[in-house]
């Protein structure tokens, strides 16, 4: 056998001398070594010339002994097999076994040597069973190529020497995972993340990332999350991603097929914006002013409330869309200019941010009581029709509605709340609301204690007026239409 590491552009060459002329063979394993093999005639001493570059490498020339071949050793029935000679499949750190078979070999003494690619000896222990066969072990250190030899009589056997190709192995154990992306709090929603897969001392095997978001986070089941994965020049791989929304998620983290022992990774996504310090404002949000057919506005203002996407919604008291021509623009300062046009009545909410339900608009596409009267309130559960003690329809420009007193009920009228604050003229605070009169203009009170028309403080199917009266008062009229 024969390692040349140094010039390995230029191809060594081989003579020998001795008693007699030995035929040579070179089996060039492509790895940078090859296999020389001669058949001397004669016994004697033999000079082994190993040339490069037209000069004898360093020790050479080798000097062989070669003594007659007894007649009752027969090296080439030696039969040597296992998985520690095999050429792949050998593992750093683990013992490697192999099998001598010299049954039919006759008498010969067993000489085993052994060295890996750095040309450092290693140890095979020989035990033998007794029966003209022998079991034989030895640990690798290196991941490198190691070179067995096997001879019987001082004569190599088949196969011999034989070359072991030694693998790291896998050690899901060894690998290390670190970085902010697996930390299990202080992640925030739609801001990019990573973590470091450390193999360097894994051995050998692939890399296989999993991670998924509870159920609830992008939809109602659990959900995959979309990463990239990086590899490093150092046996490190970098892993990016950015979740999606808030909640729970679960890294998992492969290495040859095996989870490490470290993983799952359970971390806590906390949201990147915080709704309460979104602000809104501007004519399109207004209770009153807003008209069917006109295009209006308003502004979202963002900042200091984090990172998220601005939704807005309208929802209106009819199918179909309740706004066109709906625009969300970004000013690039945190805020948001929202531009629509109402496409019919929407009973007002409260505005909440970031999504806005509100649209006033006169008159109303929704039927509700014939135009210029006042809609009488469906009535309370277990109430007769026509209680609240006044004859549908009146006309809506001679009613008047008292001001707000203590005394209230709240009803149901067209999808729509009705809450009326009454008094009586003699005794404040007695009237029940069941027999509440509703007067005419001029029959009862003054104008002082009284206002007209509904209240913008509460959700309308009607126009929105503004209030004549004082703002901690607080009525509502029946539909107007």
């Amino acid at each position: 056998m024969l390692n040349p590491p140094t010039l390995p552009h230029l191809a060594p060459g081989f003579s020998i001398e001795g008693p007699s002329q030995a035929k040579i063979e070179c089996d060039d394993k492509g790895d940078g070594s090859c296999d020389v093999r001669y058949w001397p005639t004669e016994p004697g001493e033999y000079a082994v010339h190993v040339i490069c570059d037209d000069e004898d490498i360093r020790d050479s020339p080798f000097i062989a002994h070669i003594l007659p071949a007894p007649p009752d050793c027969f090296p080439d029935k030696v039969k040597a097999f296992g998985p520690g000679l095999e050429p792949t499949g050998c593992i750093v750190d683990k013992p490697a076994e192999f099998t001598i078979d010299a049954r039919a070999a006759g008498k010969g003494d067993l000489k085993l040597y052994a060295q890996d690619a750095d040309g450092c000896p290693i140890d095979i222990k020989v035990i033998p069973n007794g029966d003209g066969t022998f079991r034989c072990s030895y640990v690798p250190t290196k991941p490198i190529k190691h070179t067995i030899i096997i001879s019987w009589g001082g004569v190599n056997v088949p196969k011999s020497p034989f070359r072991v190709n030694v693998g790291e192995g896998s050690h899901p154990e060894r690998v290390k995972v670190y970085g902010p992306g697996v930390e299990k709090t202080g992640l925030k929603a739609n801001e990019p993340t990573y973590f470091t897969v450390d193999c360097s001392e894994a051995g050998q095997g692939d890399v296989s990332i999993g991670i998924k978001c509870a159920p609830g986070v992008v939809g109602p089941a659990e959900a995959d999350i979309d990463f990239d994965i990086i590899k490093n020049d150092n046996d490190t791989f970098t892993v990016k991603y950015t979740p999606p929304g808030a909640g729970r998620y679960t890294i998992m983290v492969l290495f040859a097929n095996q989870e490490i022992p470290a993983s799952p990774f359970h971390i806590k996504v906390d949201p990147s914006h915080d709704a309460s310090k979104v602000k809104a404002e501007g004519p399109g949000l207004n209770r009153t002013g807003v008209e069917v057919g006109k295009p209006t506005h308003f502004t979202v203002l963002t900042k200091g409330a984090g990172k998220a996407k601005l939704d807005v919604q309208f929802a209106g008291t009819a199918k179909g869309e309740a706004v066109r021509d709906f625009e969300i623009i970004d000013n690039h300062d945190y805020s948001y200019t929202v531009k629509y046009t109402a496409v019919q009545q929407v009973c007002s909410a409260p505005p909440t941010a970031p999504t806005v339900q509100q649209v006033h608009s006169a008159p109303p596409t929704t039927p509700c009581c014939p135009a210029g009267t006042l809609c009488p309130p469906t009535p309370l559960p277990g109430q007769a029709a026509g209680t609240l003690g006044f004859p549908p329809p009146v006309p809506w420009d001679q009613f008047w509605l008292l001001r707000a007193f203590p005394a209230s009920c709240r009803h149901s009228l067209g999808g729509c709340e009705l809450q009326i604050h009454h008094r009586d003229a003699a005794e404040p605070c007695l009237t029940p609301c069941s027999d509440l009169p509703l007067y005419p203009t001029g029959q009862h009170g003054s104008d002082s204690d009284l206002w007209r028309g509904p209240c913008p403080q509460e959700p309308l199917c009607g126009e929105c007026g503004t209030p004549s009266g004082p703002q901690q008062n607080k009525s509502s009229g029946p539909q107007r239409q």
